[in-house]
């Protein structure tokens, strides 16, 4: 569901390259300045039945992972002029790209207005985007958007995230991974966005390591010194 934009600012714009990812050893949630972290409430004892149910789940949601963080393991992006995090399947590489909407046919969109600060994207059915203004953080990949999820838009706060899911091959909107990453919840400042990415396991049957970080704001490079 496409839900209606807002209005912003448009300039005009020059189109970028993008820049390879950068690999990084594990660094904790603790280590990422902005990051809040809090312990969710859980109960300290759980029944045969509960805790055998708990393991079912945590079992789906392993087959049903974020997806770009799945292809780009051990990828980050610390270059706040190409902040994202993306794939290119044809290539099958990851790629730091600069937010779609910075140059948008010629067009630099930006948010000012008070209450819907962050600046969002998703792509229609025929793959035309669309730049919008919202009350809520955003982070999305062009390779989920564009490639795999045309026509989707997550616009429910509890279910922000557009996600594929691989094993059943359909797009999904899902909770943000950073809320519940072993019973803690994070959160970053208004003036920050939350990321969720993924590191390797440390050993070749273990799990992967999620990371939740928070980055600046997405204000186009052109247009962070007015602001």
């Amino acid at each position: 569901r496409v839900a209606p934009g807002r209005s912003h600012t448009s300039i005009f714009a020059r189109r970028e390259t993008h820049p390879r990812p950068q690999r990084y050893p594990h660094v904790g949630p603790s280590s990422h300045p902005g990051l809040v972290s809090e312990r969710t409430m859980m109960s300290t004892t759980l029944t045969t039945m509960k805790a055998a149910l708990a393991l079912v789940l945590a079992q789906q949601a392993a087959g049903a992972g974020m997806h770009l963080a799945k292809l780009c393991r051990g990828e980050t992006c610390t270059d706040s002029n190409y902040p994202i995090l993306d794939y290119i399947e044809s290539e099958d590489k990851c790629i730091c790209r600069a937010h779609p909407c910075w140059e948008d046919n010629g067009m630099v969109h930006s948010c000012t207005t008070e209450g819907f600060p962050y600046l969002s994207f998703h792509y229609k059915q025929d793959r035309t985007l669309t730049c919008r203004c919202s009350q809520y953080s955003h982070y999305n990949s062009v390779h989920i958007s564009h490639d795999l999820c045309p026509g989707h838009d997550c616009d429910n706060p509890e279910f922000p995230i557009l996600d594929f899911d691989a094993v059943s091959d359909t797009c999904i909107c899902r909770a943000h991974p950073c809320w519940d990453i072993d019973g803690v919840k994070h959160s970053c400042s208004e003036d920050k966005v939350l990321i969720y990415r993924e590191d390797e396991p440390e050993t070749p049957q273990g799990k992967a390591k999620g990371i939740c970080e928070c980055i600046p704001k997405m204000d186009a490079p052109s247009l962070r010194s007015e602001l």
